[in-house]
């Protein structure tokens, strides 16, 4: 119940007394008209608003191919332009595709489980155009039997969510087609995008702009029957900084946590400096190969208790350029790296300063801690590669399993390389460049090669309790510290190693 408020007191004489009505407009005045069309190609719906705010809801009824569509927060319906309005009607006969424009405005709309309480259930296309300033889309608990496409018809703001739904082809989202630009955020929810045979699961283009894409609650991406050569997702932002977000609940493939079913690519624009471009795998697996490639600006990237290129059988080798399973670039700009209690079973590729060939002064630090690497084809291949910058780089690898070369090239500037912790490595072979060089192997074990070379600068090699597996290491045990007689080697190892530029 409303009570009217008492009347207060004149503060001086003359006082309009217009000024004591509040300027403020009914809800309803502030949203829009939005037109159902269903006659300009039978079996489609048609969704179109106008340049006010609009707020539309629709789900299924209890009937096939019927849903009903309401108008929220004020929003009124018509339908194919008659001039009577409702806030909530049934449009049935709706056997192809929906389509969804709701103009200039800031606009809602939300597509949700029927009201059987089981999935809404589109016949084909679902299709959705922002065309306003700010746009929020909510995809839940919904099966679309052939594509979802999202797309930009306006610079401003994009929201994509898609919960506990089912996407039997391509998902795509393009917040940069026509070419605009704005911030944009996708959630992905305990949701499954299946692709068509030969596309995309999940296509995402992002322009300039603040991007988020977090990806969790066990989703599944593919359907499931690998081999799948090509990629299943494909992730390209344009300028401005990104996190993108893949979690799930352990890194064992299949529906208990987030899958990805083949190839994931990832490319991120330059990122102004202060920002970043942040990536996370949590608990998730990827089936296929994964490459990233990061633009000019800081990266962080993580890989916590996941399973990045898992397929051992239907990957051979790898098709990345690299032909490693999981390689990640970047160009000038401070790169951290960290893979924590995760698994590359073809092998792990660094590189953080591609476009100046390693010339930037930006530096970098990796850390890789109770991790398993292997390569393609054993000690005899390439396992584990980190190419670093002319800046300070930070290498420690403890306690991981890597069968295959490792090689690490931290190039110039002041570099620290630490192998420990009980650490296993069929080959490792380090180049320090030009610099002061910190090389540290302690309590590990190194099978088959050892080639430390740190060139010129006052460089220390400490090598402490090393197994390294005799007889096979005989004549296989180099280090070269370069022309400086600064530099300092700490070992026990036997005399039977080659020593060479130490005093």
């Amino acid at each position: 119940m409303f009570h009217p408020s008492k009347r207060g007191k004149k503060s001086g004489p003359g006082r309009p007394r217009r000024l004591r009505i509040e300027p403020l407009e009914r809800r309803e005045l502030l949203a829009g008209l939005v037109n159902l069309d269903t006659l300009t190609q039978p079996g489609d719906l048609i969704i179109t608003g106008d340049v006010s705010n609009n707020d539309i809801e629709i789900r299924q009824t209890l009937n096939v191919a019927e849903f009903r569509v309401t108008g929220l927060n004020g929003t009124l319906l018509q339908v194919d332009g008659m001039p009577q309005t409702w806030s909530s009607i049934p449009v049935n006969g709706i056997t192809r595709d929906i389509i969804v424009d709701l103009a200039a405005g800031i606009d809602r709309f939300h597509f949700r489980e029927g009201e059987s309480g089981m999935p809404s259930n589109i016949g084909r296309d679902l299709v959705i155009t922002n065309s306003g300033a700010g746009e929020y889309n909510i995809v839940e608990d919904v099966l679309i039997n052939r594509h979802l496409l999202v797309r930009s018809g306006a610079n401003g703001y994009k929201e994509l969510q898609i919960i506990d739904s089912e996407i039997n082809g391509t998902t795509t989202v393009n917040n940069n087609f026509g070419g605009f630009d704005g911030d944009s955020k996708t959630s992905i929810v305990n949701s499954q995008l299946r692709g068509s045979l030969g596309s995309f699961a999940l296509l995402v283009r992002n322009g300039e702009g603040t991007d988020v894409l977090d990806v969790n609650g066990n989703s599944q991406f593919g359907d499931g029957n690998p081999p799948l050569f090509d990629p299943i997702i494909r992730i390209t932002n344009g300028l401005g900084p990104t996190m993108t977000t893949f979690t799930g609940s352990s890194k064992t493939i299949g529906p208990g946590t987030t899958t990805v079913y083949g190839d994931l690519e990832i490319r991120n624009g330059a990122n102004p400096l202060g920002t970043l471009d942040v990536l996370t795998f949590n608990s998730v697996n990827v089936y296929g190969d994964v490459t990233v490639r990061n633009f000019a600006g800081n990266t962080q990237t993580r890989v916590l208790n996941s399973n990045l290129s898992s397929d051992l059988i239907n990957f051979v080798p790898p098709d990345t350029a690299s032909g490693f399973g999981a390689e990640f670039y970047a160009d000038a700009g401070y790169d951290e790296f960290e893979a924590n209690g995760s698994t590359f079973p073809w092998g792990l590729y660094i590189e953080n300063d591609q476009a100046a060939g390693g010339t930037s002064l930006w530096g970098s630090r990796t850390q890789i801690i109770d991790c398993d690497i292997a390569s393609s084809l054993g000690s005899l291949d390439d396992g584990f590669t980190l190419l670093g910058d002319n800046g300070m780089d930070v290498l420690t690898i403890d306690p991981t399993t890597i069968r295959g070369i490792v090689f690490i090239d931290l190039r110039n500037g002041l570099n620290e390389a630490t192998l420990g912790d009980d650490s296993r490595v069929d080959q490792f072979i380090y180049r320090g460049g030009n610099g002061t060089d910190r090389v540290t192997l302690d309590d590990s074990s190194v099978t088959t090669l050892l080639d430390i070379r740190t060139y010129d600068g006052a460089d220390r090699v400490t090598i402490l309790e090393m197994n390294l597996l005799p007889p096979l290491l005989i004549g296989s045990f180099y280090i070269d510290g370069g022309d400086n007689l600064g530099d300092v080697l700490v070992t026990d190892i036997p005399a039977r190693a080659i020593v060479i530029g130490f005093p």
